[in-house]
């Protein structure tokens, strides 16, 4: 890349200091988030142990993960725990190229054990954290900060970042196909409508009619097509506000649509585009010395910092060029991964295989080619021993229109939401195995009355013309016993 290019391309290493954290906190979150229900998710004791999982359907496809060592609750426990560990160690600054490439391996390894409770955002947290830890985001607002004179970072792996963030808007926008998105610009609207998407928000933006939130629409495709432009020109004022408008773009999802880690990680990733003259204004100047003054009194609380201005030796400076040229061959998988899954996603290639060994495969198509145009819930109608019929779901009395429960709060846990969303896809095998643990968990609570017969079923009402909802249809999924 020219010298010219690469300048206006340079990341500010405030900017990245400031991205690290974000993204370690957004780790802490997440894991935090699992966590809750570790022993449900990943373990023998809950939904899908190893023995029934690696067993279902798309085993040949299926991508490696440290968590197919072991699925006690023990060992699984440990691994969430080492996780949360470096995920505090990275956040911090502390050796932060280690810490994050553990982190990245912990991560993807969770991602992978249970792929049911994944969305979106789960994947572009590892593609954020991957090309991150090409950069020197531990060099500001670290426990070990590396005083230099050079402010900025060029080259390729800075580009490599970039072009990522770029990459999730543009291609979100490509497949944005449907008459919701390219006639009516109804598409807000139906995914609002969708009552699993729906926030506490939503109900008032319903009462905003269509014509504004057809304009939302047409304002979201806009985003999506120029924004990427406007964060790569060598204008920083311009780059600045895109970037903000960004992250305030993804706060707004956060409010009216229900896909909160998509929307907190999508107001993560540009952080680290922040021009550098952004942090010479009064208000970033000052939170930037505060800040400073708080890791280092921390760091020397604690003893952590080692921060030195010695040079690096020739064989250091040797192994630095040769790890920044690993980005050359990883960008071309992720394009070559990028390419296949949109042109031909269900193809098998060794370098396909390759791409999605390191998570650089990527497919952005939520709320694509047009949102959903249906309202669906799922219920466990159940019998028990002594007549009860049931919803295992709630442990309350069976009741089959009972589409007005938001999944949000019926399971408390984002991670519940994204199940039941991928299960309601008929996952076949994934659906008895589901339904088997419902049955499981009640008959373990009541031993006196046991679970005789159930079902795992699928409610869905098509939104007509006019925005009405049509009859409501049912499918079974699974069967007990």
């Amino acid at each position: 890349m020219s010298s010219t290019v690469t300048n206006w391309l340079a990341l500010d290493k405030r900017s990245l200091g400031l991205f690290r954290i974000a993204v370690g906190v957004s780790l802490i979150l997440d894991v935090a988030t699992r966590g809750l229900f570790f022993r449900a998710h990943y373990s023998s004791q809950g939904l899908f142990p190893l023995k029934d999982y690696l067993v279902q359907p798309g085993v040949d496809m299926r991508r490696w993960s440290l968590l197919f060592m072991n699925d006690t609750p023990l060992f699984v426990g440990l691994f969430f725990l080492a996780t949360l560990v470096f995920s505090v160690l990275f956040t911090l600054g502390y050796r932060t190229r280690v810490t994050g490439w553990i982190c990245w391996a912990l991560l993807v390894s969770i991602f992978r054990r249970n792929p049911l409770v994944v969305n979106a955002g789960d994947m572009y947290l590892p593609l954020l954290l991957f090309w991150g830890n090409f950069l020197p985001w531990g060099e500001r607002f670290s426990v070990q900060p590396r005083p230099d004179e050079e402010p900025a970072v060029r080259g390729f792996p800075a580009f490599c970042y970039q072009i990522q963030v770029c990459i999730l808007y543009w291609f979100s926008a490509i497949f944005r196909a449907g008459p919701e998105w390219q006639v009516d610009y109804s598409a807000l609207y139906h995914a609002m409508k969708a009552e699993r998407f729906n926030t506490f928000l939503s109900p008032w933006l319903l009462t905003l009619g269509t014509d504004l939130l057809a304009a939302l629409t047409y304002v979201t495709l806009a985003l999506e097509l120029l924004g990427p432009f406007f964060l790569l020109l060598p204008l920083w004022r311009v780059r600045a506000v895109c970037v903000l408008l960004i992250m305030s773009f993804h706060f707004g999802i956060m409010l009216g649509i229900n896909i909160p880690i998509f929307a907190l990680i999508g107001l993560v990733g540009p952080i680290g585009m922040l021009p550098g003259p952004f942090w010479e204004l009064k208000w970033p100047k000052k939170f930037e010395r505060w800040f400073s003054d708080l890791v280092s009194r921390g760091a020397s609380g604690f003893r952590l910092s080692e921060s030195s201005s010695e040079p690096d030796s020739p064989r250091k400076v040797k192994l630095e060029v040769f790890y920044r040229w690993l980005t050359y061959p990883a960008m071309a998988l992720m394009l070559f991964g990028l390419y296949r899954g949109v042109y031909n996603p269900e193809s098998h290639s060794y370098v396909l295989g390759l791409s999605r060994v390191f998570s650089l495969d990527q497919r952005w198509g939520m709320f694509s080619p047009r949102p959903p145009n249906y309202a669906d819930w799922d219920t466990a109608p159940a019998t028990t021993s002594s007549g009860r019929k049931i919803d295992l779901l709630t442990g309350g009395e069976y009741d089959p229109s009972a589409s007005t429960t938001r999944f949000y709060q019926k399971f408390g846990n984002v991670r519940w939401f994204n199940l039941h969303m991928i299960l309601m896809g008929e996952m076949r095998g994934h659906n008895q195995l589901y339904l088997q643990y419902l049955v499981e968990r009640w008959n373990d609570a009541h031993p006196d009355d046991p679970v005789l017969t159930a079902r795992y079923e699928y409610h869905f009402q098509t939104i007509m013309p006019h925005y009405l909802l049509g009859e409501t249809r049912t499918k079974v999924y699974a069967t007990y016993p």
